[in-house]
């Protein structure tokens, strides 16, 4: 057995990892059970039981890169001891400072670097010996630049920029803005448009119980069973190490902290994501999602089954309380559920729980535990899982991220993508 947070080889009777120190996990802890009556709701399976443990070797698998430039200090005292950067780092003695010195001439809280426009830039906070870049102290903020050499007090750190190669160019197709015609509707098209939605969930529910009847007598070998899943891959964020990577850049952040991931849309009209670089084919995917602050007019959500940058599923909710499911195909967006309004979203700043089920091609989607829909699609059979934010007309679209978990067939395995 190995350690699933550093992957260190474990004896039988240990409680805690003796490379790391974190507590092993009891096969009590690990295992985990779906809820037969949510999967009920979902009309593809009849029952779950028998859940395992996660796999103890998917671990905390590094992915990718980590993309944060860096602060070493390379004089005084912890010399060799790093710093990874986020969008903003305070310094000083005090133990609330982000990075904390222990130099006496460094003040309580001495400076902070943050993250502004295309760079990051360094402000003394009045400390009492001040702050030096390259020999020269400043007193206005002063932008970083790579190997950079920053004194504060008997304490030299250096700045290091993040490596070319480990920068991410992000893609942006263009966010498709939320309709705002349902407010418009007279209480006649309300009324007939339940009806009719009403008699289709139900045919729909009917045909969709009779074909996964005939699934599990063996009648049907074109869709794949789901009836016993398995937990193959969690995450909850407390390890930057699981491979979902950390980028700052002008349009866009993705980082880790507080026990969550975070998701930033900097810029109007912006879709960023973040990939687990793994290949699903059949699963059920569960996430918790908040909108953290920002506008409600946004999106945000899961990717699945992604090919590439071009080509995956996308289901997604609105901060005002519409979902939609559609699909990138070279980059153009083609809807499969346009945005529709439901009043299972919990709207503005509250936190949503999303599943998303795929069996062969049909897929179907539930908002905190409540089925929103079910459709077939067969344009993408397997591929990668993430998460994603998007802004529209207005800017710092902040989305956090948590228990992230996904179930499928026993003996099925979280194979991790080549990059």
């Amino acid at each position: 057995m190995r350690c699933p947070h550093c992957g260190a080889e474990l004896m039988p009777d240990d409680e805690c990892c003796a490379q790391c120190g974190m507590t092993v996990p009891t096969p009590a802890d690990q295992a985990e059970e779906m809820d037969p009556t949510a999967l009920n709701q979902d009309t593809l399976i009849e029952t779950l039981k028998g859940a395992s443990p996660l796999d103890d070797t998917l671990g905390s698998t590094l992915i990718q890169m980590p993309r944060l430039p860096r602060l070493v200090i390379t004089a005084g005292v912890g010399e060799g001891q790093e710093f990874r950067l986020r969008e903003k780092a305070t310094i000083g003695r005090a133990p609330d400072n982000d990075i904390i010195l222990q130099d006496p001439k460094v003040s309580r809280h001495h400076a902070v670097i943050t993250f502004t426009e295309e760079c990051y830039s360094i402000t003394d906070l009045d400390s009492a010996n001040g702050t030096f870049v390259n020999g020269i102290r400043i007193r206005e903020p002063h932008p970083l630049s790579a190997e950079d050499v920053i004194f504060l007090g008997d304490t030299e750190l250096t700045f290091y920029e993040v490596p070319p190669s480990a920068k991410t160019v992000l893609t942006k197709p263009l966010a498709r803005p939320m309709p705002r015609f349902m407010s418009k509707a007279p209480s006649w098209v309300w009324i007939a448009g339940a009806a009719v939605l009403t008699i289709c969930l139900v045919a729909v529910g009917v045909m969709a119980f009779l074909r996964v009847s005939a699934m599990l007598e063996g009648e049907t070998a074109a869709e794949p069973s789901l009836a016993k899943l398995t937990l193959i891959y969690s995450d909850d964020f407390n390890d930057w190490e699981t491979g979902w990577g950390e980028v700052f850049e002008p349009d866009t952040v993705r980082q880790y902290g507080g026990s969550q991931y975070h998701i930033i849309a900097k810029e109007i009209n912006t879709f960023t994501w973040s990939k687990s670089g793994r290949d699903f084919t059949d699963f059920v995917l569960e996430v918790d999602a908040a909108q953290d602050r920002g506008p409600s007019n946004n999106s945000y959500g899961v990717l699945f089954r992604s090919k590439d940058d071009e080509h995956f599923y996308r289901f997604g909710i609105s901060g005002d309380g519409f979902y939609f499911l559609d699909k990138s195909v070279g980059g153009e967006w083609v809807p499969i559920i346009d945005w529709t309004e439901s009043p299972y979203i919990n709207r503005g700043q509250a936190s949503n729980h999303l599943k998303v089920t795929c069996a062969g091609s049909q897929i179907t989607l539930h908002v905190n535990d409540q089925h929103l829909a079910t459709v077939t699609d067969d344009s993408y059979d397997h591929g990668d899982i993430g998460l994603f934010a998007a802004s529209f007309a207005e800017p710092n679209v902040h989305i956090t991220f948590d228990n992230l978990k996904v179930w499928a067939a026993k003996g099925t395995l979280a194979v991790p993508r080549t990059r």
